[in-house]
């Protein structure tokens, strides 16, 4: 089996694993879920408090910053980027339809003009 073979056979079972869980993520409101990353965030700031000595022994401060970057990307994306990901859903659909009725009314007024070509 190739590296990457592997590495896709691992996320495929990891993800089986974790399948409950995420399902049980999944079915959280945006608050809930907010309010369950905000609380998993504390819980990574006491871990890395109470096993700092361990964490630098062992050398993982990088993944302890890549996971705390990752927590801090999902919060602001619950906090801002879906707000601003649905304004602009809004938005879009606001121009759409403004869009389709001028083309009507543009061929309401180009179906009853009438223009003598002699």
């Amino acid at each position: 089996m190739t590296d990457k073979a592997y590495k896709e056979w691992l996320q495929t079972e990891y993800i089986k694993k974790k399948k409950p869980t995420i399902d049980a993520l999944r079915a959280m409101t945006v608050d809930d879920l907010t309010d369950h990353i905000k609380a998993y965030k504390e819980f990574m700031l006491e871990l890395i408090n109470d096993y700092e000595q361990e964490i630098i022994d062992g050398n993982i401060q990088k993944q302890i910053e890549k996971q705390l970057r990752q927590v801090d990307a999902l919060e602001n994306f619950l906090n801002e980027g879906l707000t601003q990901s649905l304004v602009e859903l809004m938005l879009d659909e606001d121009i759409i339809m403004h869009l389709i009725n001028k083309v009507r009314k543009e061929q309401s007024i180009g179906a009853t003009c009438e223009i003598s070509f002699e």
